[in-house]
């Protein structure tokens, strides 16, 4: 463009200085050296494209003199290099006659129209040159204001010019900006002192005009490239780290806490409780680890939902925090888990921490109310004491962790103090555990049939399948032992489903007049294909429906009972009888009565085991028979051991008899005079 403007000026010079000599008679187109006319354009040009290159985009006075010079200069060296290009002898002549010029209004008009073309030319130049600054000016501003981070010109330490959102991030318009310090007004860096911008990156605190909360942010300087103009403009761009401050902070919070409850993980209580051992060490002050665990709580998620027990698990961690004090540290380790840590105060006795667990217990266990359901819970805990129990954090968890399960195996709902024999029968349950996962999963477990007898004469009309684990190296294992085990490890739906199977299998090739019982455990009642695999299985075991009684307990009823009954009356409908377990040991057994239409009551055998012995037992037996009859229901008596009690019962009325005294559980060989094989399957084995 400079190139373009020095030829533009050139050629307007030269046409003046042509123009000039031409018109004058005296100067005859040949009397011009071409050689002499070129070297004067191409000073011309030199000099001009020189004072526009001095003049450049900047807007300092003394550049615009300098160009100006310059270009005053070029023009008196084109006149006089003009004048030298004329012939010697011509010039001689020229200087000893008048020069009779023609009109001179011609030279003068020529002059004066050349001149303001020149004038006109350069305004039009000037206002091109301003609209397109303009608009590229604001197509720069739409630019910097779109950006996400700020931006700020500065000039000598100032504000020169700002984008709209480091405004927003100010709290103040660009045109208030204008002028004031950036570096210690509104702007500190970590590490800076003094008022210059360092360049480079670097992370500091911006001060909003209005007073509110400095926001972090990382800050870019670099110099402008107007510099080499003269404009000393540095720019600088501002982002905000407040999103990624909180995003950092989050990641933070959520490897050290819990993110259902809100309290600490595992992995900030080994780090809390590190550094309470190392203080206490020196103060020689005990250290109490309380670890809780919520009895049954896989019910309530099978039951009603995760969202109950993740509400559960809200509130009961709330009790917690209100519960303790300023100085404990409570955590959530996983699933129902919790552990609580807190310093003793000098003195104090092991007593005292008893009954603060007592009451802490108590907190837990009060009713709660969860998505609209009113629910309670129990809780068991267990106790470890530092120095006595554990010198390091792992440890003292560990071993609240073997007296919460000794405080379960006595019977859950209680607390136990961590013993040293504990921790050896912590590890044989453990493996017990094991192995039971390995006997499922190789079908090491058995299934004993005990047989039921009608009461009028003893024949057997039935038989219950009861599950035995015989251990290759521990020999049988008490079902009291194993069955809960199998629930405490998720177990009891895979052993509940291998147990109806090799029952209705082992059941088809019996007399037709025999029947079948199977226990269905509560978690099997929850779930919602649970006809579904009954009818499978029956149809692939050939059994006929009416000749399997599933057996129930209130138990399993009580919790989520229109649940519960809707899936008895999908099995009733298919043809399988049902059975009330242990009736009477329940809180509200008549009215479950009231509910379904059960098939048979099996009366529990603590009531038969005080007949003869109890008046008071003597007459719930003959109360519940009296139900039985009044309602058409076959009534069974479970733990029928002697003579006396047969005949009571017979004379009662009594429908069914089970127990020691009419057989003990045992293999189906054991029976083989009464289950003669079946001459062929069932006719009637078809189900719908």
């Amino acid at each position: 463009r400079r190139l373009a403007g020095g030829l533009v000026l050139v050629l307007i010079t030269g046409l003046l200085q042509i123009a000039r000599f031409h018109i004058t008679p005296a100067f005859p187109a040949d009397a011009f050296a071409p050689s002499q006319v070129w070297l004067a354009m191409v000073a011309c040009l030199f000099l001009f494209v020189a004072g526009l290159a001095i003049a450049g985009p900047g807007r300092a006075v003394s550049r615009r003199v300098a160009a100006a010079l310059v270009i005053t200069v070029g023009l008196f060296v084109t006149h006089l290099l003009m004048l030298g290009a004329l012939d010697p002898t011509v010039l001689a002549e020229a200087s000893t006659q008048a020069i009779q010029t023609g009109p001179e209004s011609q030279l003068v008009v020529m002059v004066m129209m050349l001149s303001i073309l020149i004038i006109c030319g350069g305004l039009a130049a000037a206002y091109l040159d301003d609209v397109q600054s303009v608009t590229t000016v604001m197509r720069l501003r739409r630019l910097a204001d779109a950006a996400r981070e700020g931006i700020v010109v500065v000039k000598r330490g100032r504000i020169n010019d700002a984008n709209a959102f480091f405004c927003t991030l100010v709290g103040e318009p660009a045109h208030a900006l204008s002028g004031r310090s950036l570096l210690g007004d509104l702007l500190r860096l970590e590490g800076v002192e003094g008022d210059a911008l360092p360049l480079g990156e670097h992370e500091g605190l911006l001060h909003p005009s209005d007073g509110a909360e400095p926001v972090p942010v990382q800050v870019f300087v670099g110099d402008s490239a107007e510099e080499s103009a003269g404009e000393n403009l540095t720019i600088v761009s501002l982002r905000d780290l407040r999103a990624q401050r909180a995003a950092e902070k989050h990641i933070e919070y959520l490897a050290d806490h819990d993110p259902l409850t809100g309290l600490p993980n595992r992995r900030a209580l080994n780090l809390r409780l590190e550094q309470e051992i190392a203080r206490q060490h020196r103060t020689r002050n005990r250290i109490w680890v309380v670890s809780l665990n919520l009895d049954r709580f896989t019910l309530v998620n099978d039951l009603y939902g995760q969202a109950t027990g993740d509400a559960m698990l809200v509130e009961v961690a709330r009790r917690i925090r209100d519960f303790i004090g300023e100085g404990d540290l409570a955590a959530r380790l996983g699933g129902d888990e919790f552990v609580i840590a807190r310093t003793a105060e000098p003195g104090q006795t092991n007593v005292a921490l008893a009954e603060w667990t007592h009451f802490l217990m108590s907190a837990i266990r009060a009713p709660m109310t969860l998505l609209g359901r009113e629910l309670e819970t129990g809780v068991s805990a267990g106790v470890s004491l530092y120095p006595e129990d554990g010198s390091d954090a792992d440890r003292l968890i560990l071993s609240a962790d073997i007296a919460l399960r000794r405080a379960k195996e006595r019977g859950r709902n209680g607390y136990c103090f961590f013993e040293p024999d504990m921790d050896e029968k912590v590890r044989d349950r453990r493996a017990l555990s094991r192995d039971l996962r390995e006997a499922l999963a190789l079908g090491q477990l058995e299934v004993f049939y005990q047989p039921i007898a009608r009461a009028e004469d003893q024949k057997i009309c039935g038989f219950e399948a009861l599950t035995r684990w015989r251990h290759p190296e521990r020999g049988m294992v008490p079902p009291d032992l194993f069955i809960p085990m199998a629930e405490e490890e998720g177990l009891i739906l895979e052993l509940g489903d291998w147990v109806l199977r090799a029952a209705a299998l082992e059941a088809a090739t019996w007399p037709q007049d025999i029947s079948i019982s199977v226990n269905l455990s509560p978690m099997q009642l929850t779930q919602p294909d649970l006809a579904d695999k009954v009818r499978q299985t029956l149809f692939e075991t050939g059994l006929a429906p009416r000749r399997l009684v599933l057996e129930v307990t209130e138990t399993a009823l009580i919790t989520d009972q229109q649940a519960a009954l809707d899936a008895l009356r999908r099995l009733k409908a298919m043809g399988a009888r049902i059975a009330m377990d242990d009736f009477g040991t329940g809180f509200s057994s008549l009215s479950t009565l009231h509910s379904f239409p059960f098939d048979k009551i099996k009366i529990d055998k603590q009531f038969i085991d005080g007949i003869g012995r109890h008046d008071r037992s003597s007459v719930i037996v003959r109360a519940v028979l009296g139900i039985g009859r009044g309602l058409g229901v076959p009534v069974v008596a479970e733990g029928v051991e002697t003579a006396e009690q047969l005949a009571y019962l017979r004379d009662e009325g009594c429908d069914e008899l089970q127990g020691y005294f009419i057989g003990r559980p045992a293999p189906a060989s054991t029976f083989d005079d009464v289950l003669k094989p079946a001459q062929a399957p069932d006719a009637s084995a078809k189900v719908a």
